[in-house]
This record gives C-alpha cells, sequence and structure tokens, in this order.
C-alpha cells in the first residue's frame, strides 16, 4: 500500500486549490528502509554497503489507474539487512512511501531488484 507524505499532500492542496502551483519534478528516486518511513518518508532508510537511492522512471497503467515503475530498479551492494519499506522522493523532499508485500533479508554484497511494474501507487 502507497501512502502520499504530508510534503506532497500539502502541494497537491495547495496546488489544486489554487493557492500556489508545483512544479514536476526532474528527477524521481525510491529509496529502501528498514521500517515504516514515517509521513516525512525518509525514517528507517538503509545505510551501509554500496546503498544508495537509485532514479527511477514511472508510467500511468491505464487499466488499473495506478502509477509503476517502467523498468527494474537495482539496489547493488547492499548491507546485511531486512527491507521492508521504500519512499520515493524528488530528490529533495520525500513524496510517497509504502511497504512491501513481504520483507526480504539480504546478505551484504546482494542485490535488491523492484521488477518492472511491481512499485506501484495509486489515489485509493
Amino acid at each position: 500500500m502507497a501512502a502520499a507524505t504530508n510534503y506532497a499532500e500539502e502541494r497537491i492542496l495547495k496546488h489544486f486549490l489554487g493557492v500556489s502551483s508545483t512544479t514536476m519534478p526532474t528527477s524521481i528516486s525510491v529509496h529502501l528502509h528498514t521500517a515504516d518511513p514515517t509521513e516525512t518518508g525518509s525514517t528507517a532508510e538503509v545505510t551501509g554497503g554500496s546503498y544508495a537511492a537509485q532514479t527511477a522512471a514511472f508510467t500511468w497503467d491505464i487499466a488499473n489507474s495506478n502509477a509503476e515503475n517502467s523498468a527494474a530498479i537495482e539496489f547493488t551492494g547492499m548491507p546485511a539487512v531486512t527491507v521492508s519499506h521504500w519512499s520515493i522522493s524528488d530528490g529533495t523532499n520525500r513524496l510517497f512511501k509504502g511497504s512491501f508485500t513481504t520483507s526480504r533479508t539480504l546478505s551484504a554484497g546482494d542485490t535488491f531488484r523492484i521488477n518492472a511494474g511491481d512499485l506501484q501507487i495509486s489515489a485509493d
């Protein structure tokens, strides 16, 4: 399940209520977490190994009324960690957060992969 962060909710409300406009991000990054990243979207982010947030692209899935990652997202050289959650940022601000269906325990050096279409965000 995905949820908008407080930052994204505020930007959406301001934009659609005519208070101020929002500029489309030039880059979107996916982050991994060991627990719920909370409404800020930045709590419990994975650290260590060669972990780094990864740039991703999303497309709109008309049939399911959601956005989904258009290509696989790979995090290489992971530390020994259990990944349970994700967040999406515009490089500076966290926009969305959610949990994976199943947590995954990794050994040092493993690759964590999110296949194309597996990271889905809807307005539900």
